[in-house]
């Protein structure tokens, strides 16, 4: 229909409006005339050129297939031949293109009436370019704007309400450009305040990407309160023509994006698999080296290191691979599962990447971790045991080095020493000799250290050579022992041997001097003796006797001296300093020697006094002799008496006291003499020849007599006083014997009782390393056998105690030095045992009960973990087994599974509470399982992943499959449209209405088609329906492919980069562009037959 208010109203179009129409008018003839006649034929003015009718006879023919007339005036002058060919271009127009100019004359073209050219460019518009869209003008506009409007929807900030404001911030045309062609511009990227800005690009693009012409300028519609709506409707309809006839090429272009996205979802399926799998392959082996290295650092902090860091790889590095393998199963079940669902080739992995490959693996992975975990607790309790070896050891090693230090600063102490007999000697011998027997019984203690050391050494104990260095020392300090004892027990009996010559020695020496000094005293006594001769004859006589007994006795001294020095030398010699024998020295003897030529000098004078006294008496002699002889004879009996006397010192003293007595006799006797020689005296005798004797011979002899008993009482004094003195010291040093054997018996026991009480300290003070029960009730065995021992050595300390007080009843006070141990250390060792005992019984019964506790709890949480984790895996196995079952029942398969593991949370919240438990308690090892809380949780959350994975890719699938049905969204959609253009409402669809309807939809359909699907013209909505579905179906076979691909390059055998980037989204045509094969007819183009066939193939 011709706009009437531009051929009948002047009054009613602004003059603004003309001057949008003609130019956009202008611009469109112009587009049609050139491809036909080329820029010659192009318009400048609209209002004049179409004159002379030739102007509208080339554009008729260029718009319809209408044949220019054979004769015109082709260069017409005269207004006839103009009016002439006007009519002559009407009649074309309207006649043979059919087109209704309503009221147009020949005149108006040759008269230059704008306003009836204009209608009747318009009439020309609406015929050619809208009249696809509808046959009357109102449903031309209607379903065009409906198209606007569908194709924009969801659009921020675009509203298509009609074809003037609309359109004024040109996001209405970008909002088209980019729902067909999102690739040509970025719509996120523009603001409705840039409208000048949206409007040329939307120009630009259209002009240079979709081939439109930009029939309207930005100031045509920007900032312009009512834009010319036909103006806008002619460039709009470019539009959708333009997109109407590339609708195949979307349906064809969506069908490869489809096959394209399938393909790179497969792709990217198959990479993700190889790249999982490759580094889960690699992965295991390096983990399985890791697993299998048994290249320990041989220490305990290193062994507890390792079994941590294995400990966090099963907390979080094995349950994160668990995940990892599970999900690399899960994305080649997707895989398989989609490849299957399409009827693709299924993917066979590269060798060693098959998920029987991996699982294999797998297997040698858990075995590797199997034997992993038995070594390092193997080595952790071999590192446990060498440090409660290598503590004993050091236990033991620090006793037997204090004992050996002990003995060997005792031994030490005696070297040096100085004997006086071979009773002190001897007393060190049994010293020596207990030693011994106590370094013998340390033996079996040094070899149990020996044992016990090479147990830690061949155990490859990180500190060995500490250990062997210790076992050396220790092996010195014995030799060392052993050696100085030898040593000293050798010197010792060479000791005795010289004490016993020493004491001999003393003995000869002790009797030589004594029988000296007694020869000396009784030689000093005689030669007191003056009793020279009673006559002068006798007195002169003695002289000669005189002289010669003092000849004899020097002689005879001189002998006996000499006998006296040879033993004194043999003395010295031996090394004699005391003599315990006697008290008698040599100056003793000299000094003696002196008296005696002192006594013989004094003799002398006296001989000479008597000599000269003996002249002058003679008288009365015979009675005096008598009576003097009588009492010599008495004195001498006497004499004779005392030294008969036999037996020890104390009987002789007895005796010769008895035969003395005190000199009673005697003294009578002599005073009888006394009394006749005085009258001798009295009468003046001064000699007597009857006899020899006088009284002071016979008062020289009483007191010599006298003299000799005391001497020799002396003499036995002496002896009664050095046996006494040798009684007491022999009590003396049998006293220090018993006291010697006393401290050695308590020496002897006090190291047993150490010996026992160091080992028992060993038991009871260990560190205790407790793993399990087993562990406990082993430590408790041992604590039970002290326990049963302690009664015994309780015994021991009270005959030690014993012993000690024979000691102290001996009177010895001080410190044992024999002994490691005194009475009150042995007490307070025994306490502190008692102690000990009691507090490590109270330690291994809090122990056992923990341990007990934590065994319960390990088997509880195994117990709920195995359970759990069998049921995991019974999951997981049935998630990835393939099924011949339809999508929809797989997907009922999996909403059971769902709902099983709703059910399971509270099994897994068990097994949570019981870690919780097994942390709480600081538990870190359970021998019962290799199941951490970490492996399940991971478990469980891959379980709900790969349901929904699954569920994901089967419901993918399954939309796959209905992808050439009608959804119930797009019915309802189909609907709405059907409803809307079923104008009469009669549920029928007469060829105008369907035409329209499809024009909203954006689909350009000729007669033809319309007569094809329905003869009669009119259309059902289920048949209506049915040409939709073929329409918008997104069949993808190889065939349907490969014919979208030939439709898209316009029967061509390749397809070319421009051709990719205009009919697909950014990253379809990357992908395409990156992966098909080049053309061997066109190199710069695409072979999209072979593309096809490898896509298929895989």
């Amino acid at each position: 229909m011709a706009d009437k208010r531009a051929v009948g109203s002047s009054g009613l179009l602004d003059d603004s409006w003309i001057k949008v129409q003609r130019k956009t008018f202008t611009k469109w003839c112009n587009q049609h005339l050139v491809r036909k006649y080329g820029k010659t034929a192009m318009l400048d003015n609209i209002e004049t050129e179409f004159e002379n009718g030739i102007a509208l006879m080339r554009l008729v023919s260029s718009l319809y297939p209408v044949a220019m007339p054979s004769k015109y005036n082709k260069a017409p002058k005269m207004r006839p031949q103009m009016m002439d060919n006007a009519s002559m271009s009407l009649d074309l127009l309207e006649k043979q293109a059919g087109v209704k100019t309503n009221f147009l004359k020949p005149g108006h073209l040759v008269d230059h009436d704008l306003k009836m050219i204009l209608g009747m460019v318009w009439s020309i518009i609406l015929d050619y370019q809208i009249k696809g869209i509808s046959v009357e003008e109102m449903s031309a506009r209607e379903g065009l704007l409906l198209w606007c409007q569908r194709k924009t929807a969801g659009y921020r900030d675009v509203r298509i309400d009609n074809f003037g404001s609309s359109w004024n911030d040109g996001l209405g045309f970008c909002a088209l450009i980019h729902a067909h062609r999102p690739g040509m511009l970025d719509f996120n990227a523009l603001s409705k305040e840039n409208k000048a800005h949206n409007l040329k690009l939307a120009f630009d693009v259209a002009e240079k990407q979709l081939g439109i012409l930009p029939l309207l300028d930005v100031e045509d519609i920007v900032d312009v309160p009512k834009p010319d709506e036909k103006s806008i409707m002619t460039y709009v309809s470019e539009f959708f023509h333009v997109f109407a006839k590339t609708n195949q090429a979307e349906v064809a272009a969506r069908r490869v994006a489809k096959v394209v996205k399938l393909t790179q979802q497969n792709d990217e399926l198959r990479s993700d698999y190889l790249t999982k799998a490759t580094d889960l392959s690699e992965w295991i082996k390096t983990t399985i080296g890791e697993m299998n290295n048994r290249d320990f650092d041989n220490t305990l902090g290193g062994a507890q290191h390792n079994i941590t860091n294995f400990n966090d790889y099963k907390k979080n590095t094995k349950p994160a691979k668990t995940a990892f393998k599970i999900e690399t199963e899960q994305v080649f079940n997707n895989l398989c599962l989609k490849l299957r669902a399409n009827q693709r080739p299924m993917y066979v992995p590269p060798e060693g990447l098959a998920l029987a490959d991996l699982n294999a693996l797998w297997l040698q992975l858990e075995d590797a971790e199997k034997n992993r975990d038995a070594a390092l607790r193997t080595e952790l309790q071999r590192q446990l045991k060498l440090q409660s070896l290598a503590s004993l050891f050091n236990h033991k090693a620090a006793q037997l080095e204090e004992w050996a230090q002990m003995k060997q600063n005792t031994l030490n102490s005696m070297e040096g020493e100085i004997f006086e007999s071979v009773n002190q000697v001897q007393v060190r011998l049994k010293i020596l000799s207990a030693f011994d027997h106590d370094y013998n019984g340390s033996l079996p203690r040094v070899e149990e250290l020996h044992t016990l050391g090479k147990e830690i050494i061949n155990d490859n104990y990180e500190h060995k050579g500490d250990v062997q260095d210790r076992m050396d020392k220790i092996d010195q300090m014995w030799a060392q022992l052993q050696q100085t004892s030898a040593h000293r027990t050798e010197l010792l009996q060479e000791e005795v041997v010289k004490q016993e010559k020493m004491d001999q020695a003393r003995l000869k020496f002790a009797d030589i001097i004594k029988a000296m000094a007694r020869w000396l005293k009784d030689s000093i006594e005689d030669a007191k003796d003056t009793n020279f001769g009673n006559t002068l004859e006798s007195v002169t006589e003695y002289e000669a006797v005189l002289d010669q007994q003092k000849s004899e006795v020097f002689s005879t001294c001189d002998s006996k001296k000499a006998e006296l020095h040879a033993a004194h030398q043999e003395m010295v010699d031996l090394g004699v300093k005391y003599n315990k024998y006697t008290i008698l020295t040599l100056e003793n003897i000299d000094e003696s020697i002196e008296n005696l030529h002192k006594q013989f000098s004094e003799r002398k004078d006296a001989y000479k006094k008597e000599l000269h006294r003996q002249k002058k008496m003679e008288e009365k002699r015979i009675e005096f002799a008598e009576a003097a002889q009588g009492f010599a004879d008495y004195v001498a009996q006497l004499k004779k008496k005392v030294a008969g006397c036999t037996g020890e010192p104390e009987d002789k003293i007895a005796e010769v006291k008895a035969i003395y007595n005190n000199g009673e006799e005697g003294n009578e006797k002599l005073h009888h003499v006394a009394k006749i020689d005085k009258e001798c005296h009295e009468m003046g005798i001064s000699y007597n020849k009857h006899t020899e004797l006088n009284l002071s011979i016979l008062q020289t002899r009483w007191s010599q007599f006298q003299s000799f008993v005391e001497n020799f009482l002396v003499s036995l004094s002496e002896d009664a006083d050095v046996k006494a003195k040798l009684a007491a010291h022999a009590a003396e040093w049998e006293k220090k014997d018993a006291i010697e054997n006393l401290k050695i018996a308590f020496a002897k026991k006090a190291g047993e009782i150490n010996q026992w009480m160091q080992n028992a300290h060993g038991v009871l003070t260990i560190p205790l390393f407790a793993k399990s029960v087993a562990d406990v009730q082993q430590a408790i065995a041992a604590v039970s056998q002290i326990e049963a021992d302690l009664p015994s050595q309780d015994a021991a300390r009270e005959e030690a105690a014993g012993i000690a007080h024979q000691l102290e009843e001996s009177g010895f006070t001080g410190e044992n030095p024999l002994s490691d141990l005194q009475l009150p250390q042995i007490d307070e060792k025994i306490a502190k045992t008692k102690s000990l005992t009691t507090e490590r019984s109270g330690v291994l019964a809090e122990e056992l009960q923990k341990q007990e506790s934590h065994e319960t709890l390990r088997v509880d949480f195994a117990k709920k973990a195995t359970a759990l984790n069998s049921w995991l895996d019974e999951q997981l196995a049935a998630v990835g087994q393939p099924s011949d079952q339809d999508e929809s029942a797989q997907l009922a398969a999996l909403g059971k599974m769902s709902g099983a593991q709703f059910e399971m949370e509270g099994s897994l919240a068990a097994v949570r509470a019981a870690d919780q438990q097994l942390m709480d308690n600081s538990i870190t090892e359970n021998n019962h399982t290799a199941l951490t809380i970490q492996d399940l949780e991971a478990k469980w959350k891959l379980l709900q992943k790969s349901i929904e994975d699954k569920r994901t890719v089967l419901n993918s699938t399954l939309e796959a499959k209905k992808g050439s049905q009608v959804s119930a969204e797009q019915l309802k959609e189909l609907k709405e449209v059907f409803d809307h253009f079923d104008k009469d409402k009669n549920g029928v669809f007469d060829p105008l209405e369907f035409k329209a309807c499809l024009s909203s939809l954006g689909e350009d359909v000729s007669d033809e088609d319309i007569k094809a699907i329905s003869p009669d013209g009119q259309l059902t909505f289920e048949q209506y329906v049915a040409f939709m579905t073929k329409r918008m179906s997104d069949t993808t076979t190889q065939d349907e492919i490969q014919a979208s691909f030939k439709l898209i390059a316009g029967d061509k055998p390749y397809v070319s980069e421009a051709e990719i980037r205009n009919n697909f989204q950014a990253d379809t045509a990357e992908y395409l562009i990156a992966n098909m094969p080049r053309s061997q007819v066109e190199p710069t183009a695409f072979d999209y037959t072979v593309f096809t066939s490898a896509v298929f193939s895989r």
